[in-house]
């Protein structure tokens, strides 16, 4: 785990392989808090997880926003990084 980071790190990334879809470019959309509920830690510890695993190039965030409401945020996408893909 150690340059890996912290056990919660990767947790975050089992719960992100578990809903990755191949149809769609090995990709998976989902919630900061659904992550969180899912591993079982709080949101900021899921934010900084993702951070290093996107360091790593495992994975690939891309960030949505609504259209038409400013302030609101839809799910991001996370899709697999060329650290996974080369292998």
């Amino acid at each position: 785990i150690g340059s890996f980071g912290t056990s919660y790190t990767k947790e975050v990334a089992l719960a992100l392989a578990h809903h990755m879809n191949k149809a769609k470019g090995w990709s998976a959309c989902l919630y900061l808090r659904t992550l969180a509920a899912t591993v079982g830690c709080t949101t900021r510890t899921v934010r900084n997880a993702l951070r290093r695993l996107e360091s790593l190039g495992f994975i690939q965030t891309v960030h949505r926003k609504h259209d038409q409401i400013a302030n609101w945020n839809l799910a991001s996408v996370y899709k697999l990084g060329q650290a996974v893909l080369s292998l």
